[in-house]
């Protein structure tokens, strides 16, 4: 993969190009590009012997590729008892996950949406989102909105 590195200190880097970010985030450019190797979390948990047995909750920020690293990921994904992404519904990089398309994913693995708060908005309506999916729904997140 190409790893293009943006200019905010790496926070907005991606293997993707920016889409529509730049109308939220005008500063934010690609300063350079670097080559990455990519593996599946699967892969990589594996290789460096992870025992993700200790740990209830897996969180991805990966700027517009969560739905690839939890398609990566399902082997794996019966083990976190709730699972974070930012995810935008609109195409915030190019060929970007979009929110509805996460949902669905992590709909056929037993996860439902149990928090989802909306951290930016783009000029044209659109939005991004933290989103915490949950294995389970304990009564208290009945009195949450989702």
């Amino acid at each position: 993969h190409t790893l293009h590195i943006a200019s905010n200190g790496g926070s907005s880097s991606s293997i993707l190009e920016l889409g529509q970010h730049t109308d939220i985030f005008p500063n934010v450019t690609f300063v350079r590009d670097m080559a990455v190797v990519g593996v599946t979390l699967t892969t990589l948990v594996e290789r460096e012997k992870i025992d993700i047995a200790k740990y209830d909750m897996l969180l991805l920020d990966t700027q517009g590729s969560e739905l690839l690293v939890l398609k990566g990921a399902i082997p794996l994904l019966q083990n976190f008892r709730f699972v974070q992404v930012e995810a935008a519904d609109f195409e915030a990089y190019k060929g970007c996950a979009k929110v509805h398309e996460i949902d669905a994913l992590m709909a056929t693995q037993g996860f439902v949406s149990c928090h989802r708060k909306r951290t930016s908005q783009h000029p044209d309506g659109g939005q991004y989102f933290e989103i915490t999916y949950g294995r389970e729904r304990p009564n208290w997140w009945a009195r949450l909105k989702v």
